[in-house]
This record gives structure tokens, C-alpha cells and sequence, in this order.
């Protein structure tokens, strides 16, 4: 038998080196997509991937790709699954940036596809960082990785025919947000739906808490960057009616900060989580004692696939098909192509 692989992969390196490779380039945002390509590889099967602090363009296979997002994103313990879904999402946003940066190039990224800034794009970790962060679990986690990516490579989520933005967080607050409430612009796959296991998960409230002058500080610095104005002078905050600064918020159905008066002007949640640096928008303001004290419910922006209520799903016995069809409404799960 070892004869025969022998053999075999004989040939097939044989043919290699005489027969130069031919792949068809499917459809894409750009314009002239499809036709021949002698060179390249198939479009999904490859990512130029931008690594931000070293300013250099790396070319991966999807696989590695993948799995450095993986290893960013979320944690091995996850059920195969939880992990399935995660992998078709993160190659869905991926595909997505591709298909947009292939139709407009963006030279501040040096042309790439997607980068490994996760305030721009998506978490990825270069083999070093998995290592690091995986430790002597890395050869195992790469093996059950490899397995898993069997299962669902090249599938992707598409919407009315076109690749969807496949947003994910870590913790909802029990409900997952809509497009429109976080970035204001709706998006029919991106609406609430329900998310029960983040309720049970130990992460799921978080708390922060500021005496009443660094309230104060965090407040006029907040002032000055969302009117784009210059930092106006901090008052002494025993000079200042704290109490008097808690309003009743405008929430969504989620529970969401939409706006939050404070001071007599009008901010949203998504600003204060930025610049009281909180785990989500989704939360209480208290004052008492001398102190300002934020409750957070769960991680991230809210919207799309909540990684714990997967998670969570998964150990219910859910499929990958199943989880990617409640956290993104009325998607299609299909080859990409």
C-alpha cells in the first residue's frame, strides 16, 4: 500500500510540473469578474492578509487563515459546532471585504484583502501568537481545526443572492441588537432575535466603576471628542450636583443606550461605551457615594451571531445550520462560487 501512495504522488507531482494549473474566478463586486486566471488561485481559496504592525502583506490559504481567526476569536472548548458556524461566518466576512477591496483597493492596507485589525476587520493571529496563546494544546486544536474545516469549507452566507456582513460578538444581552441600532443602517439579516445562553454565561454583567471627578474627566473628554472641540476645563466635582447627572436613558428593545443626556447634551451609548470604556452599550448608570457606577450586560456590539449563545446552542444539540439561521435571519448557507 505505502508502494502504491508513493506512486501515486509521483504522478501527481509529475502532472503538476507539466501541467500549469487553470481556475475559474467567480463572481465578485468588482467589475470584469469571472473568467480564466493561469496564475492565481481560485478567489476564495487565498487571502492577502494586511498585518497592521509590521506593515506587511502575508499571502495565506483559507485554512491557515481560518484558523488564526479562530484561535483569535473565540476559545477551543467551544463544541464543534459552536466552531463549524464560526468558521463559515468569519470566511463570510472575509469573502466580503475580498470581494470589496478586489472592486476598490485600499492603499492605506497596501492593497491587501483583509487585515488582522480586529477595529477594522476580524481577529487573526499569525502562527507565533496561536502558539502563545494556545500553548502545548496548538498541535491538538490545529488537528481538531483541520477536521472541523472539512465539514464547511467554502461555504459562505448570502442574503438575496449576495454575501452577507457576518458580524459576530462575544456576550448579547440576552437579545441580540439590529444593524440599524448600532451603526444606523438596517440590514434585514442583522434584527433581534433572542440569545438565552448568554444569560448564563459567568461573563454576562460586568461592572465599571469611576470615582466622581475621573467621571467627570472621562466626561469633558468625551465632550471635546464628539463635538470635535477643544477640551473645555473639569470642574471640581464637589462642586458639581452628581446625583442630579442620572436620567432615565432612551433605550432600544435590546437594551441598548440609544441616547443618554448627561450634562444637559445628548450622547449615545455606542459613545460612551468608547470613552468609559465598557464592554457593551447595553447598560445602567448609578450614582452613590462619591461614585458613578456602570452595569454592563454582555460583550461587544450586539449585533449578528453571539459567540457564547452559540456556544451555548451548540451544547443544546444544535447544528452549525441551525445556529447561523437564528442569529442571521432568512440567510442561505451555500458554496462559495
Amino acid at each position: 500500500m505505502k508502494h502504491f501512495y508513493a506512486l501515486t504522488l509521483s504522478v501527481f507531482l509529475a502532472l503538476m510540473i507539466a501541467v500549469p494549473s487553470i481556475s475559474l474566478i467567480p463572481r465578485s463586486s468588482g467589475a470584469g469578474g469571472g473568467g480564466l486566471s493561469i496564475t492565481e488561485p481560485e478567489f476564495g481559496s487565498a487571502f492577502k492578509v494586511y498585518m497592521h504592525e509590521k506593515n506587511e502583506v502575508v499571502t495565506l490559504s483559507a485554512e491557515d487563515y481560518l484558523f488564526g481567526v479562530i484561535a483569535g476569536e473565540i476559545s477551543f472548548d467551544y463544541g464543534d459546532e459552536a466552531i463549524k458556524a464560526q468558521i463559515i461566518a468569519s470566511y463570510t466576512f472575509a469573502m466580503r471585504r475580498k470581494e470589496q477591496r478586489a472592486a476598490q483597493p485600499d492603499a492605506s492596507i497596501l492593497n491587501a484583502d483583509i487585515t488582522d485589525d480586529h477595529t477594522i476587520d476580524q481577529n487573526y493571529l499569525d502562527e507565533e501568537a496561536a502558539r502563545s496563546k494556545l500553548g502545548s494544546s496548538y498541535d491538538s486544536c490545529r488537528s481538531r481545526f483541520s477536521e472541523l474545516m472539512k465539514d464547511v469549507q467554502g461555504l459562505c452566507m448570502r442574503y438575496d443572492g449576495e454575501l452577507i456582513l457576518a458580524v459576530y460578538h462575544a456576550i448579547s444581552g440576552g437579545r441580540t441588537e439590529s444593524a440599524a441600532n448600532v451603526w444606523g443602517s438596517d440590514m434585514a439579516y442583522l434584527q433581534p432575535v433572542e440569545s438565552v445562553g448568554d444569560l448564563l454565561d459567568p461573563s454576562y454583567l460586568s461592572t465599571v466603576t469611576y470615582t466622581a471627578q475621573e467621571f467627570l474627566q472621562h466626561l469633558y473628554e468625551m465632550d471635546a471628542g464628539v463635538s470635535g472641540t477643544e477640551m473645555q476645563p473639569v470642574p471640581d466635582a464637589s462642586t458639581v450636583d452628581c446625583a442630579a447627572m442620572i436620567t432615565q436613558p432612551k433605550c432600544s428593545a435590546s437594551g441598548t443606550v440609544l441616547e443618554y443626556t448627561l450634562n444637559s447634551k445628548v450622547y449615545t451609548g455606542q459613545q460612551i461605551r468608547k470613552y468609559f470604556a465598557l464592554r457593551s452599550a447595553n447598560f445602567d448608570l448609578t450614582y452613590s457615594d462619591g461614585n458613578f457606577t456602570f452595569t454592563v450586560r454582555g460583550y461587544g456590539h450586539g449585533v449578528g451571531m453571539s459567540q457564547t449563545g452559540a456556544k451555548y446552542m451548540a451544547e443544546q444539540g444544535s447544528s452549525y445550520e441551525e445556529i447561523l439561521n437564528w442569529y442571521y435571519t432568512d440567510i442561505s448557507i451555500e458554496k462559495y462560487q
